[in-house]
């Protein structure tokens, strides 16, 4: 499990990564996987007390794309929590409204910045989440999608060109919203 640190946002709520969820515990957890999949190998599980006093479990099914992570969103009441590369913005308050990114696997997430927030990183594309929520996804290469670095603004990747039969290097400008 990646927990991702950053110094840009703050939350309304502390969470405990655990792996077994307690017996007895009062509610029932509530059960994060991929579209109406069945339960299939659910290791992970994530405890929440938000700072109102509201307390819940989440359990989530992690088989799949060996990317899990943890990140504290740019909205104060809002985790965003990847399992199994399936990604999942949770609103703390109220569990059950949760959103999932149109990019699927989530391979990678990075905290950006308080303006840009986090990126999502799939094969080819990639997708903010920023107080507002999720953005459009964007296109940035056309297989094997790598994040390299983060500066002024401009994020740098390498990714894999078929026509070219060759490992390139991508710069998406987050101003523009476009591959330079």
């Amino acid at each position: 499990m990646k927990y991702i640190e950053n110094k840009y946002f703050h939350a309304n709520y502390q969470y405990l990564p655990d792996y077994e969820y307690p017996s007895g515990f009062s509610p029932p957890p509530y059960h994060f996987r991929p579209g109406n999949a069945a339960y299939s190998n659910i290791d992970l599980c994530l405890q929440v007390t938000h700072s109102s006093g509201y307390e819940w479990w989440g359990v989530f099914d992690s088989e799949g794309y060996s990317c899990n992570a943890i990140c504290v969103c740019p909205h104060p009441d809002y985790i965003f929590v990847i399992a199994g590369g399936q990604g999942y913005l949770i609103n703390t308050l109220e569990p059950e409204m949760y959103t999932i990114p149109r990019i699927c696997p989530n391979r990678n997430m990075t905290v950006l910045n308080s303006e840009f927030g986090i990126m999502i990183q799939g094969f080819c594309s990639l997708q903010l989440l920023t107080s507002s929520g999720f953005s459009d996804v964007f296109e940035i290469c056309p297989d094997e999608l790598v994040f390299m670095s983060y500066s002024d603004n401009i994020i740098e990747f390498s990714g894999y060109d078929p026509a070219s039969n060759e490992y390139c290097t991508y710069r998406f400008d987050l101003l523009s919203k476009k591959v330079i």
